[in-house]
């Protein structure tokens, strides 16, 4: 229907928690030994004072709200600049924007040779996205959806998923993202974003019926 509702933020939310309580008891039956978990113990610093842990939490919670009204009102500046929908912004700019913790986090565990820790960040953060931030925003206020975006975008998320999967799953064995699919993924992303683009000036060309 070309609409986030309430009601379908409020499910989103209801599948955020769902998920959040099966990953814990998930955690939980794994035990203390769990390979992932001590990935993540040793990435905790051991010699920063809690003071100093919470004036950099505090900096961060303020700042972290301020950037992204300064990102969002700069992408709808831009938007109006290049004449293009907020949509476009939002799946270019914006998203590679917001993305960039995700890459840091991705490119550091990649060269630590914690794997786990590398997808796990980009299947967690697209989870949370999906579930907590869509859900939210659309129990505050309902968001209107593009047709273009679920007739062109929305598919495409899918086949770039699907695609993963088969890449992690692996055919002949364990699956393994070799530097060949992270090319051919990189490159696949590319196209997209010119995609995106092509299409945006096609339809600001098209005449109004």
């Amino acid at each position: 229907d070309l609409e986030f509702n309430r009601t379908e933020g409020w499910l989103l939310l209801t599948g955020l928690g769902a998920l959040l309580i099966w990953m814990v008891r998930f955690g939980m039956r794994r035990g203390p030994e769990d390979p992932l978990a001590r990935e993540f113990a040793a990435e905790i610093p051991r010699d920063m004072p809690t003071r100093y842990a919470s004036v950099w939490l505090t900096v961060g919670l303020i700042v972290l709200p301020l950037s992204s009204m300064f990102l969002v009102e700069g992408a709808v500046v831009i938007a109006r600049g290049l004449h293009v929908s907020e949509a476009v912004i939002g799946l270019t700019i914006v998203a590679l924007g917001t993305s960039l913790p995700e890459l840091a986090a991705a490119l550091t565990s990649a060269l630590r040779q914690e794997d786990d820790l590398a997808i796990g960040n980009v299947i967690g953060s697209n989870m949370f996205n999906i579930l907590g931030v869509l859900g939210i925003a659309a129990v505050i206020k309902p968001i209107e959806v593009e047709f273009l975006m679920l007739k062109q975008d929305f598919p495409v998320m899918f086949l770039f998923t699907v695609l993963l999967f088969f890449m992690a799953y692996g055919i002949q064995g364990p699956g393994r993202i070799s530097r060949r699919s992270g090319l051919l993924l990189l490159s696949l992303f590319l196209i997209y974003q010119v995609l995106v683009w092509v299409t945006a000036s096609h339809v600001e060309r098209m005449p109004l019926t």
